[in-house]
This record gives C-alpha cells, structure tokens and sequence, in this order.
C-alpha cells in the first residue's frame, strides 16, 4: 500500500491582509500624483482592524460576516482611493514589506546566501520603484477576481532576490577570469630581455622592460580577507612597478570579496592561487 503523498504547506504570515496592503499600495501612489488628502487615514486604518478581527471571529451565520466584510471591504477601497497616505501609514507599509522580504528569503531555494543587505536594499529599491504600475481596479484574466496586491509585490521581491544572485554570479565570473589572465600572464616567460604582459584594451601581450621592479609575495596564511592582505601591503605596492601576489591554494575567494577586490587588480597589483 503506497504512502499517501505528503502536501506542501504553504507559507503563512499575520502581520499584514491582502486589503491592508491593496489599501497602502492606493494611497502611495494618490501621494505621488499629489491626490487625496491624509484626513482618511486614521478612518482607513481603523476599518483595516475591524476588518481583520470579523475576518477571525467565528460568527454562527457565516453569511452575515460575509455581507459585513464585503460593506466593510468596499468601503475602505472607497476611502483609500480619494486619501493619501500619511506618515504613520508609510511606516507600516515600511515593515510589511521588510517582513515579507525576510518571509521570501526562508524559501529553501534562497537559503546559504550571505549578501542579505543586498537582497533588502534591491527589494525595497524595486517595489518603491515599480509600485505605481499597480492597479487595483484590473481584473486577472486567469481567477476573474481583482489583482492581487500581495502577489504582486512577492513578485517583485522574488525578481530581485534571483537578480541579486545572478550579478553575484556574474561577479565572481569575472573575477575568476581575471585570476586565470593572470597566472597565464605571469607563466609567460621573459624573452629577448623584456617580460610580456596582457594588454587588457588590445587583448594582446606587451613587451615591458626589464628593468621595471617587478616583485612577488607568497601569503602563506590569510587572517581576515585577500583585500585585507593587500590593503596591508600598500607601501610595497607603492615601491614597486609591478606586484604579483599568491594566496594559499585552500582559500577561497567569495563573491562578496569581490567588490572590494576588483578595484585593487586594475593597478600593478595581480593575484594568484599558489599551486603545489
């Protein structure tokens, strides 16, 4: 007899309503085209709880609590489209999206990642960005029902936080490829008194006199980060014409390193994994 197939729970939250939220969404974008007025807010607010609270009663005639939530939605809607929002209002819209990021990021396909204040800033940045595309008065082809304000914004998150990924990606990417030019060149051997170089706009090798200082640093052990070790190293750098630096062959180089180690390998300095 075969198990029956285990189903997959859906995330839940309680810290804000599909109408709380389609209501926020209304009066940001009113602020934004400098229409309605802030007075209606407290009132809105104030219908949202009463709204949440029917929605968690239990009534003996579901029917009657259907009629008031559906009196009670219409006029909120109503309300929230002829106000925009105030400063108390925009808070609260403020935390419910920072929750709703950090609901997404416990998703098991986002879990690992540590640039966390990259996947906030984007989010935010994006659903601030995007937010006045949303009509609340669009019916979905798909349900026949009004656009849902929450998935919408989920969306938006959920883009943001693959795009994030994928610029890291990108980064340590290039980075990889960086390192791998620089060994190659530096395997290169001198020939006729000159030492060959990679010209990075001619994507062809260079001849560089021999008499440029050109020397090398084997870090046996990295105590904080390579940008760090190199950051350490800025009066030899200043010394030399050319410094190649090998770093141990278990450590490895994260994406967030990136960022601060792109800048330091545009100069005379190059880095190398230290082979065997």
């Amino acid at each position: 007899m075969e198990a029956n197939p285990v189903k997959k729970k859906k995330q839940k939250h309680n810290y804000t309503s599909e109408l709380e939220l389609k209501s926020l969404l209304i009066r940001i974008k009113n602020s934004r085209l400098d229409l309605g007025v802030e007075t209606n807010n407290t009132k809105i607010n104030k219908y949202i709880k009463w709204h949440t609270a029917i929605n968690n009663k239990k009534y003996a005639v579901p029917a009657k609590r259907n009629l008031l939530k559906a009196k009670l939605k219409e006029k909120i809607i109503v309300l929230s489209e002829g106000a925009c929002i105030d400063k108390k209002s925009y808070e609260r819209f403020g935390v419910i999206i920072l929750l709703m990021i950090k609901n997404i990021l416990k998703k098991p396909q986002f879990s690992g990642y540590t640039y966390k204040d990259d996947f906030y800033s984007d989010a935010v940045y994006k659903i601030l960005k995007y937010l006045h595309n949303f009509n609340h008065k669009m019916i979905s082809e798909r349900t026949g029902l009004s656009v849902n304000a929450f998935a919408y914004i989920s969306q938006i998150i959920h883009n943001s936080i693959l795009f994030i990924i994928n610029s890291k990606k990108k980064d340590l990417e290039n980075l990889r490829k960086h390192i791998a030019m620089e060994t190659m060149d530096h395997n290169r051997q001198p020939k006729g008194g000159y030492e060959h170089i990679w010209d990075d706009r001619s994507n062809k090798p260079v001849e560089v006199d021999d008499t440029l200082i050109i020397e090398t640093i084997i870090l046996k052990k990295i105590k904080v980060d390579l940008v760090d070790e190199i950051t350490k190293l800025k009066d030899e750098i200043e010394r030399v014409d050319r410094l190649n630096i090998y770093y141990p062959k278990d450590y490895t180089i994260t994406m967030e390193e990136y960022n601060g180690l792109s800048p330091l390998l545009r100069g005379k300095v190059s880095v190398m994994r230290t082979r065997d």
